[in-house]
């Protein structure tokens, strides 16, 4: 797939606990909705609560970042309010929900394109964070780092110093593998497909290969200069002959509390693997293998929808 072309950055944000922080089970949507009210707190300068009916709407870091407007004069997705968000947040898995003062945290986050050219502006909302107050008991914690990965993790920035990022790249795709792959989802994931969600009995690769080829597909299409030139129609239909040679799902359920709803929102999804044959997915690996640092399905800036592959001979 030569017009696949997504490049991108890993990032890793250190910080220490300043007072005890108090995280729920799975900490994305927390990160997540901390980071987007320190984003808005630091560039938003017109103070309007809601950013449709903003004159800087479509030129402001905030609104990129965190509502993604397609562009005025767009041929995509021209019926709808909001494109893909330019980053996912990744919570620490090994993280603990207690977290006492003195002691490390971490949160990693990707972003995709254009998006790396915002980054110090989500650092510095990071930093912002700290003082806002993370968990139940708005903990407050400081930064102190941050990486990138490149073949190894790399410090970039330390407080007091230059920050110093690294080019984001188009992650090498590997050769397909011709043995079994196994398709692991690590955190949940919640698929809609033609207006209905996916059980665990009915997910199967078309469902899964079609979202997330749409994903991809706007990714690059509204963060890059070049759009994916694909036939979907195609790809979709032979993604139906693809079989599940063995599939080991549950629900999993979970709840967060939404602040701009004011009411807790289920937020469950599928948890366990799918194994696939390796034969039978040389068309669609290239954006099978970049789906890992995506996410697929709903809620990924907030980590849902991460899947990882693994491989038996």
């Amino acid at each position: 797939m030569e017009t696949l072309k997504l490049p991108l950055a890993q990032y890793r944000v250190h910080a220490r606990a300043l007072s005890t922080i108090q995280l729920p089970a799975y900490t994305g949507s927390a990160w997540r909705g901390l980071f987007g009210h320190s984003l808005k707190s630091v560039v938003c300068v017109t103070g309007k609560p809601e950013c449709g009916g903003c004159l800087l709407y479509r030129n402001c870091v905030y609104s990129y970042v965190f509502e993604t407007p397609p562009p005025a004069d767009t041929t995509v997705m021209r019926k709808y309010t909001a494109a893909p968000h330019p980053f996912v947040i990744i919570p620490d898995p090994a993280q603990k929900t207690t977290v006492e003062a003195g002691e490390d945290l971490q949160v990693y986050f990707t972003v995709f394109g254009a998006g790396n050219q915002h980054v110090p502006y989500m650092l510095y909302a990071f930093e912002k964070a700290g003082e806002r107050g993370l968990g139940s008991a708005q903990g407050q914690f400081e930064v102190t780092g941050l990486s990138q990965r490149s073949d190894l993790w790399q410090r970039v920035y330390t407080p007091g110093e230059s920050l110093q990022l690294l080019p984001p790249l188009m992650p090498e795709v590997p050769p397909c593998p011709s043995g079994e792959v196994v398709v692991s989802f690590n955190t949940p994931l919640r698929l809609r497909l033609k207006g209905r969600e996916i059980k665990a009995a009915e997910l199967d690769f078309y469902a899964l290969f079609s979202v997330l080829m749409r994903r991809i597909s706007l990714l690059q299409s509204f963060h890059t200069d070049q759009s994916l030139e694909l036939d979907f129609k195609a790809l979709s239909a032979q993604a139906r002959e693809v079989p599940v040679l063995k599939r080991e799902l549950y629900w999993q359920d979970w709840t967060r509390y939404s602040s701009r709803q004011k009411t807790p929102v289920k937020m469950g999804g599928l948890m366990g693997q799918i194994t696939l044959s390796g034969d039978s997915l040389q068309a669609f690996w290239p954006i099978l293998f970049l789906g890992q640092f995506t996410h697929t399905g709903k809620g990924t800036s907030m980590g849902l929808g991460a899947f990882s592959l693994g491989f038996c001979s």
